[in-house]
């Protein structure tokens, strides 16, 4: 079941080729179709840890909370019944579809939740880098890799070096 996303890529360089519009030029498309099991293998992974059962329980958990029609909608108070509970689920499918999108459109396979990193958690992992908070304040989501052996394979140093010529995140 796919339903559809207007998205903004404009700020995104280089497009990944299955996002352009025509293929052969850098310029995005006006939507995304979002594949519903997908994502919410995605939503099960980043909240459990581990591959969710070949009949993935959140999908029936939230399909009938979707709002008809093509665009990914959800009903009015269809992820909560207050405020708080529907901030909590908002917050939930951002980090899922973030996943989502770095492994469908990306190539990143694997995810490391940045206070499990920022705690040490994945030192075996690392090997000889250590991670550790230049300031107070938010962190991001994940520490992202293509390649389990390598993680500067992903073109990290290259996100990292933008972000600090353009002084949008700290490091």
């Amino acid at each position: 079941m796919n339903k559809t996303l207007a998205l903004e890529l404009n700020n995104f360089l280089p497009i990944p080729t299955d996002l352009r519009s025509p293929a052969d030029q850098n310029t995005p498309v006006a939507e995304i179709r979002v594949n519903l099991p997908d994502l919410f293998h995605q939503l099960y992974l980043d909240t459990y840890g581990n591959t969710p059962p070949a009949r993935n329980p959140i999908n029936h958990l939230y399909l009938p909370m979707l709002a008809a029609g093509r665009p990914l909608r959800f009903q009015p108070n269809g992820l909560g019944s207050h405020k708080e509970a529907r901030i909590g689920e908002s917050n939930k499918f951002g980090k899922a579809f973030c996943r989502w999108f770095l492994y469908s459109h990306c190539g990143i396979n694997y995810f490391a939740h940045m206070d499990d990193v920022l705690e040490n958690r994945f030192a075996h992992r690392l090997g000889p880098i250590q991670v550790t908070r230049s300031t107070e304040g938010d962190t991001p989501d994940y520490l992202c890799s293509r390649n389990a052996r390598n993680l500067f394979d992903t073109g990290m140093t290259r996100f990292l070096r933008q972000r600090q010529r353009d002084r949008t995140w700290p490091g």
